[in-house]
């Protein structure tokens, strides 16, 4: 499922008749995935399409420049994962001091009501917009009244009691605490950067590192060394040993983030890199000595490895949080079941391989990854309560499917023995395209 971009302007075309989500959307957290998922459904009950408004910068960085957030995505990423729940199309609209002047009435005349017809609008409970945020869903639903279009508040996600918000999670990410951020993200952080020349000390010390500028108001993690992996222009994933902070050891050093990327060979220079972090491993300290920095260095790189996973270019699939992970489930064995979850990946890509493993049974591990298609699978499995996920570690509570990145434009999908009767009927109907 393909969702296609389209950047307002005064000029812009209507686009019909919608089920919208308006939102600054940053970081996509699992609060603005329910929202725009039920904007999807909302959407295709009523047989029109779904658009997801959304701004090409965060308004503060117009409104108040000098105290504007940092960022837990990059525009091009946001897009991509707004683009993975499912709408049809992504309205971009340009965030200008014009537009920061408009009142909440001509912001639904010039924009909205400009670019399509509302029918409904879906919103969080705290949404604000217009001049100096004058609008709330009180003044939204009223010009919905008058403008024959209905205004559906959603009450805000929580998580251990507290509501989900962007600011909650970059205060996760400054703090270091990467798992916290990656459960209300539902994917791990991420930098976007490029690639400059550095001071070359990494190389003398047989660890050259990429030396990464980041993107303006990129959300940097703590000052510390982190493992996780860097995903390259060409889409292909290298493990990575990531220093965020000037390194006590070169005080002099003018670089802030830095990247180990675990056996690569090349030139990176001028390349974008996005840096995802998987787990803390140390602060930044002064060593004693270059042997003692090139020691911790290695320990650096053998726990980036164990900690991200990688055999080859794939990553494996740890146990939960909790501990209820794939060890504590029985592989699927039912052979219908396990047609029918064939026949279903046949709709997205080639013929699946399955892998029988001693915990579980792996479909399509090396089905071509195409984002914009498996959310119409993982739609028909939310429509009968089933939870997909998309990342490559279980969730809290293990899912019927397990729609897992791999890397290098791969991705798996892992079958369980659970609900079979159900899961028969719903990958049926997605074979079937119903």
């Amino acid at each position: 499922m393909s969702a296609r971009i389209v950047t307002w302007s005064q000029d812009t075309s209507s686009l019909g008749a919608a089920t919208i989500a308006i939102g600054v959307f940053d970081g996509v957290h699992i609060g603005h995935q329910a929202l725009l998922r039920e904007t999807v459904a909302d959407a295709t009950a009523r047989g029109i399409q779904a658009v997801a408004v959304t701004f090409d910068r965060d308004p503060d960085q117009v409104v108040s420049a000098g105290s504007a957030a940092p960022q837990l995505l990059s525009i091009a990423d946001k897009l991509e994962c707004i683009a993975q729940t499912g709408v049809d199309v992504i309205l971009v609209v340009p965030f200008t001091p014009m537009l920061a002047e408009m009142a909440p009435e001509s912001f639904v005349d010039s924009v909205l009501l400009a670019a399509m017809r509302p029918v409904t609008v879906h919103v969080g409970r705290d949404f604000r917009f217009g001049a100096q945020a004058a609008g709330d869903v009180g003044v939204l639903q009223r010009l919905g009244l008058t403008h024959d279009f209905q205004v559906l508040p959603h009450e805000l996600v929580s998580a251990d009691g507290v509501p989900v918000t962007s600011t909650r999670i970059r205060a996760l990410v400054a703090a270091g605490d990467i798992a916290a951020a990656t459960e209300l993200l539902c994917r791990r952080p991420r930098v976007t950067g490029t690639v400059h020349r550095g001071r070359g000390e990494g190389v003398k010390l047989g660890f050259p590192t990429a030396n990464i500028a980041p993107a303006p108001y990129a959300a940097l993690p703590a000052d510390g060394v982190y493992a996780g992996r860097a995903i390259l222009d060409d889409g292909v994933e290298w493990a990575a040993a990531i220093s965020v902070g000037t390194p006590p050891s070169f005080p002099e050093a003018r670089d802030y983030l830095e990247a180990h990327l675990v056996d690569f060979e090349g030139d990176l220079y001028g390349a974008t890199v996005i840096l995802e972090f998987f787990e803390k491993l140390r602060d930044q300290y002064a060593f004693d000595s270059l042997d003692q920095l090139t020691e911790a260095i290695a320990d650096d790189v053998a726990a980036t490895l164990e900690i991200a996973g990688f055999d080859g270019d794939a990553i494996d699939v740890p146990d939960d949080a909790d501990g209820a992970g794939a060890n504590d489930l029985d592989p699927v064995s039912d052979a219908a079941v396990l047609e029918a979850a064939e026949q279903a990946v046949r709709q997205i890509g080639p013929a699946p391989a399955r892998d029988a493993a001693d915990e579980m049974v792996v479909l399509a591990e090396n089905l071509a990854y195409d984002p914009h298609r498996l959310p119409a699978l993982e739609a028909s499995l939310a429509a009968a309560g089933i939870e997909a996920v998309w990342d490559p570690y279980p969730p809290q509570k293990a899912p019927l499917l397990m729609l897992g990145i791999l890397g290098e434009n791969r991705f798996r999908i892992e079958v369980w023995n659970s609900q079979l009767e159900l899961a028969r009927a719903v990958l049926q109907d997605a074979e079937s395209g119903e």
